[in-house]
């Protein structure tokens, strides 16, 4: 957030003894704070910023550069836990590559959105196949980054696979609950198939059959034409 919006949620639970700090070059110095949290906070993990800020403009003076560094700030209330993940606006686009002989790749995207009460972190393992099933590929898994309660973050997942002209799968994503009282929940899944069609390979084809037909009307030509009569 930047300085003119106020704090919500822990942010506005988090107070500095101090609001202004000198420091020289090479040295530390140590900051108390507070979190008072209120008697009425929902059950869970929330996560706030405790954030420095140092302006300082150009030798001009029309430029101001506001350098702002956040330490993270989390609180956990006791209640009851209710970690829960989705996977939101999932999609699958396939890229071809210019060389025919070559895989392209699936591109899978979505947003994995934390719609529970602590914090998660999560493993992406999708897969792809071919038609019916055929020739599945399954990439190593992906380490997703740590999603804060009512947040979000857009995952993108890049899959090398050949253009078997349609391609389907699954977004598969293994989250679990980090901090005190840590747990693996149950996998989420999200169908996709999408066309994966050889272009570069057909318009290959295309040019060798036409080559052929020009080569063999040619030749035809050729053979129909009369031999020059002889004196």
């Amino acid at each position: 957030r930047t300085t003119d919006e106020p704090s919500v949620d822990a942010g506005s639970w988090v107070s500095a003894d101090t609001t202004q700090l000198s420091v020289a070059p090479g040295a530390q110095t140590d900051v108390a704070f507070t979190v008072s949290v209120p008697a009425d906070a929902a059950p869970g993990d929330h996560s706030a910023g405790l954030i420095t800020s140092f302006r300082g403009g150009s030798d001009g003076g029309t430029i101001d550069v506001d350098r702002r560094l956040a330490t993270r700030v989390s609180v956990r209330v006791s209640g009851d836990l209710a970690p829960a993940v989705e996977v939101q606006d999932a999609s699958a686009a396939y890229v071809g590559s210019w060389n025919p002989f070559d895989p392209g790749t699936l591109v899978l995207t979505y947003r994995l959105a934390n719609a529970g009460n602590t914090l998660l972190t999560a493993t992406d393992g999708s897969s792809a196949s071919g038609p019916f099933g055929a020739i599945r590929v399954t990439p190593g898994p992906m380490l997703l980054p740590e999603v804060i309660p009512g947040s979000t973050v857009d995952v993108r997942r890049e899959i090398e696979i050949a253009p078997w002209g349609w391609l389907t799968g699954s977004v598969s994503v293994h989250p679990e609950a980090i901090g005190l009282g840590a747990q693996e929940l149950a996998p989420v899944t999200v169908a996709y198939s999408t066309a994966a069609v050889p272009w570069t390979l057909l318009i290959v084809f295309a040019l060798v059959a036409g080559v052929a037909v020009a080569v063999w009307l040619v030749v035809r030509r050729r053979s129909k034409t009369p031999a020059p009569a002889k004196v």
